[in-house]
Order: C-alpha cells, then sequence, then structure tokens
C-alpha cells in the first residue's frame, strides 16, 4: 500500500493520489479498465509526479507497466523519462504492455482549440 504522505482527504474519504494510485495499481487492472486506466495516464502531464512514488518504492515492476502504458497512448517522452531515470538509480526497468489493444485515440497534452 502507498505511504501515508501520498493520501489526501476529498469529501470526508481518504483516498491516494494520482501517482501512488498508478504505481500500486495491479497488473490485471490495466486490461480490465483500460479506459479509466488510459483517463488516468493521460492526466499526468511530467515523468517526475510517478517518478517520485516509484523510485522511492524501488517499484521496479510498476515503472515497466507505466512507462509502456504510457508509450501506448502517445506519450513516449514520459516513459522515456521513467525509463532513464530508473536506469539512473540502478533499477533495471522492462517494459511490459498490459493494455489488450492499442488505443486509436490521441490522448494530446492540451486541448486543441475549435
Amino acid at each position: 500500500m502507498p505511504r501515508q504522505t501520498k493520501l489526501t482527504i476529498v469529501d470526508g474519504l481518504r483516498v491516494y493520489n494520482l501517482a501512488a494510485s498508478l504505481a500500486h495499481c495491479a497488473k490485471n487492472t490495466f486490461a480490465q479498465k483500460q479506459i479509466q486506466i488510459r483517463t488516468l495516464l493521460s492526466m499526468v502531464t511530467d515523468a517526475s509526479e510517478v517518478l517520485n512514488v516509484l523510485l522511492d518504492g524501488g517499484h521496479v515492476a510498476s515503472a515497466g507497466r507505466l512507462a509502456e502504458a504510457f508509450r501506448n497512448i502517445g506519450r513516449d517522452l514520459i516513459a522515456n523519462n521513467i525509463i532513464k531515470d530508473m536506469d539512473a538509480a540502478d533499477f533495471k526497468v522492462k517494459e511490459v504492455d498490459t493494455f489488450e489493444d492499442e488505443t486509436h485515440i490521441t490522448f494530446a497534452r492540451r486541448e486543441i482549440s475549435p
């Protein structure tokens, strides 16, 4: 489970922040809840948001899942930064694609004005 420092209270509920939720998400959740996970991934704007959690706990398997998941939605820069920074910390990450299929939706960083 994520540490208490990753805990936030929203409307009286104790919830974990986005980065901690993604890093501690079970492998099969990526296949079972593809739309929800891709939506959460699209909310991440920089690799440093998830790297703090990944490096703090040495979550190598989660780093591999997240890197490949970011590649799946077209966020190669975030994926590359996760791999590079985990490697710099002497964690050898193997990317694993846990989604069952490719997405046909482009997850742009910013909404394009009509």
